[in-house]
């Protein structure tokens, strides 16, 4: 298989598993003998960095880059799978994710992975998540001051200039006084 291979259908691979395809909490993946993605649903898909089907035929040690993670694969394929595995996962959209789950085998050597995120992982990926927002937050709310501050400056300043101007009128010049401190509150 090549990296542009066409995607398998899970329905050839296992009719029951076929509500994986759109699963929006399990990651499910079919690996054929040589470790190749024969078939992954979205969310696994979106995982290493992938639209739907557009990992089919790709090596999944590109992204399961830990040695124990791989001669797991290798034991759960001899043992007829193996059941609450945990893999790290190392993928281009997620990131780094901690996954557990079960593998399971078929007759024809092929390996079925249904995983889901760690909660552990998941609670640090949406704090990494929620840093970010604030952190994003907090750059766009100092822009805006900046930029107020900027508009004040001329205003404050050219306030002055005609204050300056209406010394002696007294009733003008309180008011524009009194708009000029009002502004150089406001910085």
């Amino acid at each position: 298989m090549s990296s542009n291979a066409p995607a398998v259908k899970i329905e050839s691979i296992s009719p029951d598993l076929r509500w994986l395809e759109s699963s929006s909490v399990a990651g499910c993946f079919v690996l054929d003998r040589d470790n190749r993605i024969a078939w992954a649903n979205a969310l696994f898909s979106d995982w290493l960095g992938f639209g739907a089907g557009e990992a089919a035929g790709r090596h999944l040690e590109t992204w399961l880059t830990r040695e124990p993670d791989l001669r797991l694969l290798a034991k759960a394929r001899a043992a007829e799978g193996a059941r609450n595995v945990q893999l790290e996962l190392n993928g281009e959209a997620a990131g780094k994710l901690l996954l557990r789950g079960d593998l399971l085998t078929t007759g024809d050597g092929n390996l079925i992975g249904i995983v889901r995120i760690d909660a552990d992982s998941e609670r640090l990926r949406a704090g990494m998540e929620r840093s970010a927002r604030l952190e994003a937050l907090g750059s766009l709310t100092s822009g805006v001051a900046h930029d107020f501050n900027n508009l004040l400056t001329i205003l404050v300043g050219n306030l002055a200039l005609v204050a300056e101007d209406l010394r002696d009128q007294p009733r003008q010049f309180s008011k524009i006084k009194a708009a000029r401190d009002a502004a150089k509150r406001g910085g």
